[in-house]
């Protein structure tokens, strides 16, 4: 995290032999004799390599698969994500079929090559997306519905990998700290100084949220991370999943989408209503996300996902802000995300110390690039 477009460029060759046997002999080692055939590279982040591949064997195992060799993700949070939601049995999630130590891989049953939230967004038809947005609130609830009860299990299971690692509860503090370095690093450059206690507040940000209101979070829930199936809305990328308080996930829809490629505006109605919808399904299952507790820790988040993705985005928007797109998809540019964002913050009440930081970066960002409006997403013009 983050990659703001679907890329392979930078990603290091993968030995295609080599993987294959490594998958073939993983899926031998469950299913029996078997052959991995037409390994094809499919798009993916600079993270890692996918593959879709076809299988030939006995009965009941799926004919087409995902095989994910990740490059530069640790500890295996994916690995430990996937096995603990296919052992659990929850739906919407690809089931892990097998995985290898060398080379590190995941085999993983292909969730076919439906359309996503991305494309819906990126597309002409406003009904259509809005939809798309509802189904994936819908969707993402009823996974978080799923896992509440799912949080010892993943977080032993992952130090049980990592005994060395931090804990593995640590991710969202680490991401917060990082961002405070990176506005350290890059805000004096637009000429803005970060006062101690605004950072201090973005390290802190995650301290003392409800514990109540935790569920299993996919980490990088980005709107082209789904696959619309017969079935429904299955939810890939698991690659930084993380128990911890719901409300970062339902930023998503409120910042929106944080970390990625395709983070144009949402109508402002759309949003509302995705939302609610993801409250109300999720509700039942967390009661801890009707209280006005809820709403002001969401607050909160809003504002740690704001600073944590302009510290991502500063260094290439302060060189220039060159366009990275490779795939013929359509992004804001990340003078836009951070403009747009800072200006989201600096109008919110509180935290105080955040939203002073972002009013001061935000005035500053107009100094040195002028307005630069976010517009909304391609479906809604």
């Amino acid at each position: 995290m983050p990659d703001t477009e679907p890329s392979t460029s930078g990603v290091p060759p993968v030995d295609a032999d080599a993987l294959n046997t490594a998958a073939a002999e993983a899926l031998r080692a469950r299913f029996g004799p078997l052959t991995l055939t037409e390994l094809t590279p499919l798009a993916g982040s600079t993270r890692a390599r996918v593959f879709r591949a076809r299988l030939v064997g006995r009965a009941g195992v799926p004919t087409s698969v995902i095989v994910k060799a990740p490059v530069a993700v640790a500890p295996p949070r994916e690995r430990v994500a996937l096995d603990v939601l296919t052992r659990a049995g929850v739906p919407g999630v690809p089931e892990l079929l097998a995985a290898a130590d060398v080379p590190e891989l995941l085999v993983l049953a292909d969730a076919g090559t439906g359309s996503s939230l991305a494309d819906r967004l990126i597309g002409s038809d406003p009904d259509a997306a809005g939809r798309a947005v509802l189904v994936w609130a819908e969707a993402m609830a009823r996974f978080q519905a799923a896992t509440v009860a799912l949080g010892p299990t993943f977080t032993d299971a992952l130090a049980a990998l990592t005994p060395l690692g931090p804990p593995p509860t640590e991710l969202t503090r680490e991401l917060l700290s990082s961002a405070a370095a990176g506005l350290v690093e890059y805000l004096p450059r637009l000429g803005v100084i970060p006062r101690p206690a605004a950072l201090d507040a973005l390290r802190q940000l995650a301290d003392g949220l409800d514990p109540d209101a935790y569920t299993l979070d996919p980490g990088d829930a980005c709107p082209d991370n789904n696959v619309e199936t017969a079935e429904g809305l299955v939810l890939i990328d698991f690659e930084f999943a993380e128990y911890r308080h719901a409300g970062w996930q339902a930023a998503y829809l409120r910042v929106p989408w944080p970390s990625c490629w395709c983070s144009w505006r949402l109508p402002a109605a759309v949003a509302d209503r995705a939302l609610d919808t993801w409250r109300r399904t999720l509700a039942p299952a967390l009661p801890a996300i009707a209280s006005d507790r809820f709403d002001r820790e969401l607050e909160l988040i809003v504002a740690g996902w704001i600073l944590l993705s302009v510290s991502w985005f500063l260094p290439a928007a302060l060189d220039g802000d060159a366009s990275t797109t490779s795939t013929g998809r359509p992004r804001p540019t990340r003078r836009q995300l951070i403009q747009h964002r800072l200006g989201q913050l600096a109008r919110a009440e509180e935290p105080g110390e955040l939203v002073a930081l972002a009013a001061e970066a935000h005035a500053a960002t107009e100094r040195a690039w002028g307005r630069v409006p976010l517009p909304l997403a391609p479906a809604w013009r």
